[in-house]
């Protein structure tokens, strides 16, 4: 491939060809223009894939790998389109390191609270716009909680987050004998 060896793996996903074979049935069986045969041809090709690299892979390694990538791709695209990954616009190395991690790390918490809410009627974006309107009061000493509302105290308890009365405040001052 390209002037390189490569590796085609082609792999079946009995999850994946279960769903497929679904799905197709149920348009097929409307379609009096598809025939037996052309549905059984059809439906022995649910489920496959092909994935290619450019090192062996041991055959049991494939859906691991292949699903993990999945995992990837679906993270930068919530990235993407939740965390406003892009467009980049970044002065040097560091600076675009950094805001990769941030931006990775961002798209971590949200497809894990939108895990935590999904039998609620809440997804993670409705949840942070709930949550934004927590206030604070800030003293000389301490970070003072503001109570929470109804919809706050629910989405907390469905991420097992625990709001705090309080805050002390130290700013950077050391502790006495240190």
């Amino acid at each position: 491939m390209f002037g390189k060896t490569g590796y085609a793996y082609v792999a079946e996903d009995m999850d994946r060809k279960h769903d497929e074979v679904k799905k197709y049935i149920r348009g097929a069986l409307d379609n009096d223009d598809i025939s037996p045969e052309d549905m059984n041809i059809a439906i022995q090709k649910k489920g496959l894939f092909i994935l290619v690299a450019s090192d062996p892979i041991e055959t049991g390694d494939i859906l691991p790998l292949y699903y993990t990538r999945q995992a990837i791709e679906q993270v930068f695209d919530i990235g993407k389109n939740a965390a406003d990954l892009l467009p980049l616009r970044v002065h040097g190395l560091e600076a675009f390191r950094g805001h990769l991690l941030l931006s990775f790390l961002t798209s971590a918490a949200y497809i894990m609270v939108n895990k935590m809410l999904k039998k609620s009627d809440v997804c993670a974006i409705g949840a942070y716009r709930i949550l934004r309107n927590l206030k604070c009061k800030v003293f000389d000493t301490v970070i003072v909680v503001q109570e929470a509302n109804r919809k706050m105290n629910d989405i907390a308890k469905l991420v097992k987050l625990d709001f705090p009365t309080s805050i002390p405040l130290s700013c950077g001052e050391k502790n006495p004998g240190s």
